[in-house]
């Protein structure tokens, strides 16, 4: 049973009873604004706090209630820990003339105001000067597609001022929460060890900053010793619609397949050291499989922010039940167009169960349109 903490009411009034019962003649009507009742309310004051700090004791001597540096503390235990928050890096492209370089530690303005700086000296090459580069900063929002502008912080001779992402911002992440830590400890717990199994390839992708969700398959390439390893980043890459910004493939020690690249690569390098050594593991975004919907009975609650609300809660749908080569049916759309109590809503299409086209594929939101 959970540890119950008295209220300070509770506390006083206890407080007040036993002095009561003490049969002391001045103290059995104890009057409002008395002695006694002032000492009743500083003394409960100072034992809530003393309950207080038991309760916070009892919540983190279990991992399932255990916060902060306590929770990762418990997590150890299963070599399970918080995921740090990551830079983004990526490629910014500048022209240039003949000779001219940039060299590293150069900072970069992107649009929106990110700051990323080179990681090497980089020369001109075909009028290009193409320089990698890291995110000064963590977190998510450092993540940036191609096409963004950038800035140099300061002018270099020979070299326009701004430049263009080339090959994309990707990696950065928030630090986890913890109420992602607890899951993946919860799980760890109710685990056994670690010996190359479905689950385990899909707990190490989770233990990728940035990672939210991971599927493992097994595949009849190289005779069947290939382990497709598939996952999402859902808030870190929102702008991509949560898949994962790279190519497919493996670790970049692994000689038997194409290195991967962004996102995937980070996930491969992670697998690789930790892998049965026989394994051939490949990194790789699901292959989205739009799903359009067409809504229907809204009449006088049609407005934007009913139609908003709908987007929000099939999209919500995807992310909680589909997976790839899955199967959705069409009690989870109606379970949570129901949430939503907007009266005689209904979906027209589609009506049978979403089939993904093949193991690969996973289903995913795609046009909504309203009747």
């Amino acid at each position: 049973m959970p540890y119950q903490r008295p209220t300070l009411v509770q506390i006083r009034d206890q407080i007040v009873s036993n002095i009561q019962a003490g049969n002391i003649p001045a103290f059995l009507n104890v009057m409002f604004k008395s002695v006694v009742w002032v000492f009743a309310n500083v003394w409960a004051g100072m034992f809530h706090l003393q309950y207080g700090f038991l309760s916070w004791i009892a919540k983190q001597s279990v991992p399932w209630t255990a916060t902060g540096v306590y929770l990762e503390a418990w997590a150890s235990f299963k070599n399970v820990n918080r995921k740090t928050a990551t830079q983004s890096s990526g490629m910014v492209t500048f022209q240039g003339i003949s000779r001219a370089s940039i060299p590293a530690k150069t900072l970069i303005i992107l649009s929106g105001g990110i700051s990323v700086e080179s990681t090497e000296d980089v020369q001109e090459v075909n009028g290009q000067i193409i320089v990698p580069a890291v995110s000064q900063v963590t977190g998510k929002d450092q993540n940036v597609p191609i096409g963004t502008l950038g800035d140099l912080s300061s002018p270099i001779a020979g070299i326009q001022m701004t430049g263009v992402v080339s090959e994309p911002f990707v990696g950065g992440a928030d630090l986890e929460d913890d109420a992602s830590l607890r899951e993946r400890m919860l799980q760890a717990f109710q685990e056994g060890g670690e010996n190359g199994r479905e689950e385990d390839y899909e707990k190490w992708a989770l233990s990728v900053s940035g990672v939210t969700r991971a599927w493992c398959y097994r595949s009849n390439y190289m005779d069947g010793n290939m382990v497709m390893v598939l996952f999402m980043c859902d808030q870190a890459n929102a702008s991509n619609g949560g898949y994962p910004i790279g190519t497919n493939g493996s670790a970049t020690e692994e000689n038997r397949y194409d290195t991967a690249s962004g996102d995937q690569l980070r996930v491969a390098e992670y697998i690789y050291t930790r892998r049965p050594v026989t394994a051939l593991v490949c990194c790789s975004s699901p292959n989205k499989q739009p799903i359009d919907f067409v809504i229907g009975g809204l009449g006088k609650n049609n407005t934007p922010e009913n139609q908003q609300k709908i987007k929000d809660v099939l999209q919500d749908m995807f992310v909680q039940v589909s997976e790839p080569g899955g199967t959705i049916s069409p009690a989870a759309w109606q379970a949570n167009l129901l949430s939503l109590n907007i009266p005689d809503v209904f979906v027209i299409s589609p009506t049978a169960p979403i089939l993904a086209n093949g193991s690969a594929f996973m289903p995913d939101l795609g046009n909504v349109s309203f009747q």
